[in-house]
Formats: C-alpha cells, sequence, structure tokens
C-alpha cells in the first residue's frame, strides 16, 4: 500500500485503539505532582509510572469512554512546562514502550500551557530529521520497518497537535520546515495539511479528514468482499 494512505490509516486505527480506554476503575492511578522539578530522578520515575499505568488502563475496553477523555484531559491541563518538556523527552526515548511513547504525546497535545506544547510537539515532529539529513532514517528503516512505521506514526500525531495551536508562531515554524524539507512523503503531505489546517484554510480537523478517509477504506473493502 501507498506510504500516505498506509500510515494515516495506521494513525487512525492507533487513535481508535488508544480510544478503547479501560474500565479498571479499581485500579490505583498514581498522583503527579505537577510542581516537582522532572529533572530530579525521583519525579522523572514518578512521570514514567503515570504514563505506564494510564496507559495500562486504555488496553481494556472501557464502559464510560467520555469520562476516561475528560480525566485525562483535566491530567494533561495540569501539565506545566518542565513535565510537558520531560514528556516529550519519554516520547522520543528508545526506551520507551510504543505504547506509553504514544500517551506521553496525547497529554502534550492537551496541554494548557500552549508555547510549551509547541516546542515539545516539535521536538517528537522534527525527531527524525537529523538523522534523514545523514541518511541514518532510511537506513534505520530497512533494518527495522516496523519501528520506522511507528515512529511516522508518533510524528503524525505531534504534527496533528501542532495543528491545533493556532497562536502559535512555533508551530506555524514547524509545520512549515517540515512541509518543506521532510524526506517522508507521509510526514510531508502531513505537515502541508496540518498548515493548511493550523491556518484555517481547510474545513475540518486532521482528525476528521483520517476518519473520512478510513471509513472510506472500511466501505471500499466491504464492496469489494461482497461483489466477490
Amino acid at each position: 500500500m501507498h506510504e500516505t494512505s498506509s500510515t494515516t490509516t495506521k494513525l487512525e486505527l492507533g487513535r481508535r485503539l488508544f480510544s478503547a480506554r479501560s474500565a479498571a476503575g479499581d485500579v490505583l492511578r498514581p498522583r503527579l505532582n505537577h510542581a516537582l522539578p522532572v529533572a530530579s530522578m525521583e519525579s522523572e520515575l514518578e512521570l514514567r509510572r503515570l504514563v505506564h499505568v494510564e496507559t495500562q488502563r486504555m488496553r481494556a475496553l472501557d464502559a464510560q469512554p467520555e469520562a476516561t477523555e475528560r480525566r485525562l484531559l483535566e491530567l494533561a491541563q495540569g501539565l506545566v512546562p518542565p513535565t510537558i518538556s520531560a514528556l516529550a523527552k519519554l516520547a522520543m526515548d528508545v526506551a520507551t514502550p510504543a505504547d506509553e511513547k504514544f500517551m506521553a504525546v496525547y497529554l502534550i497535545a492537551r496541554a494548557a500551557a500552549a508555547e510549551p506544547a509547541a516546542a515539545a510537539l516539535a521536538k517528537v515532529a522534527l525527531s527524525a530529521a537529523a538523522g534523514a539529513a545523514h541518511g541514518l532514517q532510511s537506513a534505520e528503516a530497512q533494518l527495522n520497518p516496523e519501528k520506522a512505521s511507528f515512529e511516522r506514526v508518533l510524528r503524525a500525531q505531534a504534527i496533528e497537535g501542532l495543528s491545533t495551536l493556532r497562536e502559535s508562531t512555533l508551530a506555524k515554524a514547524t509545520l512549515s520546515r517540515l512541509a518543506a524539507e521532510e524526506p517522508s512523503k507521509f510526514i510531508r503531505a502531513r505537515a502541508t495539511l496540518a498548515l493548511r489546517v493550523l491556518n484555517g484554510e481547510e474545513p475540518v480537523s486532521l482528525k476528521e479528514r483520517d476518519e473520512e478517509q478510513l471509513a472510506h477504506l472500511v466501505n471500499s473493502k466491504t464492496t469489494k468482499s461482497e461483489k466477490d
């Protein structure tokens, strides 16, 4: 399948899977003291544990997805700049499990502190740019295509977050850079579309567009199956 359509589908499927949230209300959720300096090892470990537990809760079906969404939004809205920066570091850490990377970016994108969120999302969105400039990205993609595919999905999620920050000059600058310089056709196209959304030139959000594309793909496969 073409890189652009394939990765967009993976992004929307990943988003839907991530939305199948856990109803395990008896699981103790650790409290994060957002005022803690995350540069200390103790608070960094606390943050990692929070992301890990919240991700685990996402893996089961949720009887109250809207309540879960509100809870996570409240958590994200309370994040302070050092914690937002630490989440970006967590998302780019090779040792962080894939679904926990997704959770970290998910929280950053919903933070109330717009500029710190833009800076963190920009780091994730641009995370492969340096390696790509030296041909390292393509070499890694050949050695581990599944990991490379996930990294594109993660960067696309960060790009989606940037597309919502209309007052941020950093968000616009990052998307413009990706649209002009990014080697990956999918990421380049994603950034171009996100920039149009950011500038108010698109009638729907990236999420809504992905949902439409996935629905079209499912309907096409269903129609083909019925004909066969």
